[in-house]
């Protein structure tokens, strides 16, 4: 008897189990790719807020005639930096339950006028200090932000 072209069962499963590998494989790699870039892309977006927060701190404490740190309490979660006494930067948080808010506002006085550089969900953390010394600034920001931690800092010297 004559043999007929084609594929036995055995032929045909050991085909589908390599395949099937294969295709898992495939999709375990993609998975594995997808979060990587949610999380770097994360990453990204906390530290590019903050060191644009930076720059617009940087920009005007050169310029800056004097400058002052301001105790403060209440809504406001840190110092105020303040800049020319027209300028603040800090941290201000409304309502307990509301998000944090890393802030500058254009009006020292008028916190309902503020830009918001940056923001962390109530249940975050974020953390501002400044320190005053002559004619320099320094200042850090730390906490988590979806996940993220970060930890950053910069000074910045009056040229004013």
């Amino acid at each position: 008897m004559k043999r007929k072209a084609g594929y036995t069962l055995a032929e045909l499963l050991i085909c589908i189990v390599i395949s099937s590998m294969v295709i898992l494989t495939i999709g375990v790699i993609a998975g594995i790719s997808r979060n990587s870039y949610q999380r770097i892309r994360t990453e990204a977006d906390v530290f590019n807020d903050i060191a644009y927060g930076f720059k617009l701190i940087q920009n005007r404490v050169r310029k800056a005639q004097n400058l002052s740190i301001v105790s403060t309490s209440g809504e406001w979660k840190s110092d105020r930096l303040i800049i020319n006494n027209k300028y603040a930067f800090g941290l201000y948080q409304a309502n307990a339950s509301d998000k944090k808010d890393f802030v500058f506002l254009p009006n020292k006085d008028d916190a309902t006028v503020r830009e918001v550089i940056f923001s962390v969900p109530n249940n975050d953390t974020l953390n501002l200090e400044i320190n005053l010394s002559n004619q320099s600034v320094g200042i850090r920001i730390y906490g988590i932000r979806s996940k993220v931690p970060f930890d950053l800092s910069t000074s910045v010297t009056r040229r004013g």
